[in-house]
């Protein structure tokens, strides 16, 4: 499994999780990675984007955010999976599958670390435009809307 979070300034960090995404991985995840990535880059001055999975809305994931200070947009129940992820993950995709055949782990994780060097040195412009757009439009409005279906 790839987890993967991107800045504003358009820089990605990503992680090849060797074992099930549970949620005590999840919050070693982010003590241990995404916090001091956030604080180095903005101090106490972010706030961390997630969607809805099991994952980040389990009860310990949500208890160790409270306890830890860790500042997360709140989403609503039905709020529709629009985030720059989502592009990013296809972005990836045509990167890692324009190759020839992969065919071992090995190979496939030295592709996916591959495409994202790519991404990071090649494509932070595209990224940060993606940041600017989701953030200031397609956020805003679906927390206006209470997730409910925004017109783009």
């Amino acid at each position: 499994m790839v987890w993967a979070m991107v800045l504003p300034n358009g820089l990605m960090s990503f992680r090849i999780l060797q074992r099930q995404f549970k949620s005590p991985v999840y919050i070693d995840l982010l003590s241990k990675s995404v916090v001091p990535i956030c604080k180095r880059n903005y101090g106490n001055n972010y706030w961390f984007q997630q969607d809805n999975s099991r994952i980040h809305t389990a009860k310990v994931v949500k208890e160790w955010m409270i306890n830890a200070h860790f500042p997360v947009i709140q989403w609503p129940a039905r709020s529709a999976d629009i985030n720059i992820m989502e592009n990013i993950w296809k972005m990836l995709e045509d990167i890692i599958y324009n190759i020839s055949p992969i065919i071992s782990v090995d190979e496939l994780k030295k592709e996916i670390e591959k495409a994202f060097f790519r991404l990071n040195t090649t494509k932070r412009p595209v990224l940060i435009n993606l940041y600017e757009t989701f953030r200031h439009f397609n956020l805003l409005n679906v927390i206006e809307r209470k997730g409910n279906q925004i017109n783009i």
